[in-house]
């Protein structure tokens, strides 16, 4: 069987990051991004299969493409091919599950950090950037969580246009260019680092190997992009659902006099609403 082996593609995107054959890859990618040395990363790195996380989270269907742990670094990353409707936020409930459920009961509590890391294959982000979580979320995670926006589109750009790029932007092109151009572009991106050379020919070495078979739905991704879509709104829907139950039972208990301090306490309504009804 041959296929053309593309790495913006959620499989073997994942194949990437967890295979031993291109640990280094990963390797460059990590230390470039948290500004340590690549033998630092190296002998602290350890790739975890994501349900050793996100066993803890209740959500359903939540499942990372890669997470790696590095002394208290929890670092998730996800290689994202579309955008869909209100993508920043389910990313945003994501990771701030991902941080309240990664403690154990009875665990000595140590301070943890995670980094997200979205790259993304579609436009309208910038190049790499970092932004925070929206102010309607705790400030405890400020400083626990970092999120990094990747837009492969602009590094390509950028490139293209013969701009300087940075190695971290480099390694992230190597993964664009397996989607859209040949191996004559490919080969001169990679020209003298041997690293990017090595997954090369990891990736050709795939694509010639027959016994290695994908499970590759050409429908994958846009069933993954419904499937996320569904779900967001049942949650939207069940949460507003909820909450109009709250109000309209904070209302009865008030009408027969009830303490505002007391119909808080039951339905876990601020002061200020109740005040207001």
């Amino acid at each position: 069987m041959h296929k053309n082996i593309d790495f913006t593609y959620d499989i073997e995107f994942k194949y990437l990051i967890k295979s031993i054959n291109t640990r280094k890859y990963l390797i460059v990618i990590i230390s470039e991004l948290l500004n340590m040395s690549y033998e630092y990363v190296k002998n602290k790195i350890k790739v975890v299969d994501s349900e050793i996380i996100t066993e803890r989270i209740k959500e359903k269907g939540k499942i990372s493409d890669c997470i790696i742990l590095i002394d208290k670094f929890i670092i998730i990353i996800e290689m994202n091919r579309s955008y869909y409707e209100n993508y920043r936020e389910l990313k945003l409930r994501y990771v701030t599950s991902t941080y309240n459920n990664c403690f154990r009961k009875g665990e000595k509590y140590e301070p943890k950090k995670i980094i997200l890391v979205n790259i993304n294959r579609f436009k309208n982000i910038e190049n790499i950037s970092e932004y925070k979580l929206q102010e309607n979320y705790e400030n405890l995670y400020t400083d626990a969580i970092k999120i990094y926006e990747i837009s492969l589109v602009e590094i390509y750009k950028k490139w293209y246009d013969k701009f300087t790029i940075s190695k971290l932007e480099k390694y992230l092109l190597y993964l664009y260019l397996t989607s859209i151009e040949g191996e004559k572009i490919i080969k001169k991106l990679i020209k003298g680092d041997e690293i990017l050379m090595e997954t090369e020919k990891e990736r050709k070495r795939l694509e010639e190997n027959e016994e290695f078979i994908w499970d590759f739905d050409p429908e994958y991704e846009r069933r993954l992009e419904e499937n996320m879509k569904l779900e967001y709104a049942t949650k939207i829907g069940m949460e507003k659902g909820l909450k109009k139950e709250k109000i309209n039972n904070a209302k009865s208990m008030k009408e027969h006099g009830l303490s505002i301090d007391l119909i808080s306490s039951i339905t876990g309504l601020s002061k200020k609403e109740i005040s207001k009804m």
